[in-house]
């Protein structure tokens, strides 16, 4: 296994295509399964010994396992009393995962969502989450691991990744037969681009816009629309995985 670190109170997002190793990962963190090579340590602690840091590790797998009688508020104080906490800190931990008016109501009422937050009400935690919807860990995740076939292809902050894919401009022309001369005028002005449906994609940054934009003009083309688009992360993801 490769080391990977992250600093404390963050969200890292664990991402990558079916069978790429996320499961198994997970498992070796918790314990579940040993690893036939390689090591692993979980807050300071080698995976081979998963009694001494499992105390301090929660793991989640879809919905949170509460008494569904009881309210959300009701079943924090449980799990406080069970392992010495203090309940003071209940609301402030609703409020946090945006449950602060629904701690009253019964954890059956919840949506998997509210239940999901429910499960990771905690301050001062690394949250490490796997997830097959890549805009929700575009949005909370500091940092991201990216696996494919078994190996990481990228360990940082999303931040980063995001900010080397080449930013893109598309161009849907008012006529169709405009769209190879759009094409020209890109890659003369050292642009590569390329059609897509019925538009033409540009590498370029934003501020190319405008001058593409006057170009297409110069030559008697209409642009339909003219939109700078950033790369998401479900974009660099299929062009660094092939999936």
């Amino acid at each position: 296994m490769q080391i990977l670190k992250f600093p404390w109170e963050a969200i890292c997002g664990f991402v990558g295509p079916n069978g790429s190793g996320k499961t198994t990962t997970i498992r070796m963190l918790l314990g579940l399964i040993t690893p036939t090579t390689g090591s692993g340590h979980v807050l300071g602690e080698s995976i081979t010994q998963p009694e001494k840091y499992l105390p301090q590790v929660g793991a989640m797998i879809e919905g949170p396992a509460f008494y569904p009688a009881l309210t959300g508020a009701q079943n924090l104080a449980v799990l406080a009393k069970l392992g010495g906490f203090d309940t003071d800190a209940i609301q402030g931990l609703l409020d946090l995962v945006d449950l602060g008016d629904r701690g009253n109501s019964k954890y059956k009422t919840y949506s998997l969502g509210m239940k999901q937050r429910l499960g990771i009400a905690a301050n001062g935690t690394t949250v490490f989450v796997s997830s097959h919807l890549l805009s929700e860990i575009e949005m909370i995740s500091d940092h991201l691991v990216m696996l494919r076939l078994g190996k990481v292809i990228f360990s940082g902050k999303t931040s980063e990744l995001l900010a080397k894919q080449q930013p893109l401009i598309v161009a849907k022309p008012e006529h169709r037969n405009d769209l190879d001369k759009l094409v020209m005028i890109a890659i003369q002005a050292g642009h590569s681009a390329k059609i897509i449906d019925e538009s033409v994609h540009v590498t370029g940054a934003a501020d190319y816009s405008a001058k593409f934009n006057k170009s297409a003009f110069d030559a008697g083309i209409i642009l339909q629309t003219l939109t700078p688009v950033r790369a998401s992360l479900e974009d660099t993801f299929f062009e660094m995985t092939g999936e």
